[in-house]
C-alpha cells in the first residue's frame, strides 16, 4: 500500500478571520496544515480485513 500526502485545497476568502489572529497563532495552524498533508500510516488488526 502506498502512502500518498493530502492535498489541501482552500476556498477563495478562506484567510479572512485567519488574517485577525497574531502570528504566533497563525504559525501553529499552518504548522498543522502541513501535518494534515503528511500521509497516515495505516495498520491491519489482527483478525480483521479492514486497514485501519
Amino acid at each position: 500500500m502506498d502512502l500518498v500526502p493530502y492535498r489541501l485545497e482552500f476556498k477563495p476568502g478562506w484567510d479572512t478571520h485567519f488574517k485577525d489572529f497574531d502570528r504566533v497563532v497563525q504559525q501553529r495552524i499552518m504548522k498543522k496544515f502541513e501535518q494534515m498533508k503528511q500521509p497516515l500510516q495505516a495498520y491491519g488488526l489482527h483478525a480483521s480485513r479492514y486497514r485501519v
